[in-house]
């Protein structure tokens, strides 16, 4: 039996079905969580990790369905810097 697990995101499962529809809400999600993040808004730091994880998460899963895909839109400089800002947060996070 599978357990259903809600989607407190609004961010659909990573099908790799429509990769360019999937990036953006992805993208969309993590320039969010940054906005939370530079202002300290978060309510509970569990809550601000589990995210993280999620998009973390989301970003490897188009990253392993959609390489080719993936590595043309990381070619974009804005786009690539946004996610290593993302991902680099983890060191933050491991520190504090």
């Amino acid at each position: 039996m599978k357990i259903l697990q809600p989607d407190i995101t609004g961010l659909p499962q990573i099908t790799g079905n429509n990769f360019n529809t999937e990036i953006m809400n992805v993208l969309e999600e993590i320039k969010t969580f940054m906005r939370y993040q530079e202002n300290s808004s978060f309510p509970k730091r569990d809550l601000q990790l589990g995210i993280y994880k999620l998009l973390k998460d989301s970003l490897n899963k188009l990253d392993e369905l959609n390489r080719e895909d993936y590595i043309t839109v990381i070619q974009d400089d804005l786009i690539n810097e946004k996610i290593e800002t993302f991902r680099n947060l983890e060191f933050e996070f491991i520190w504090k």
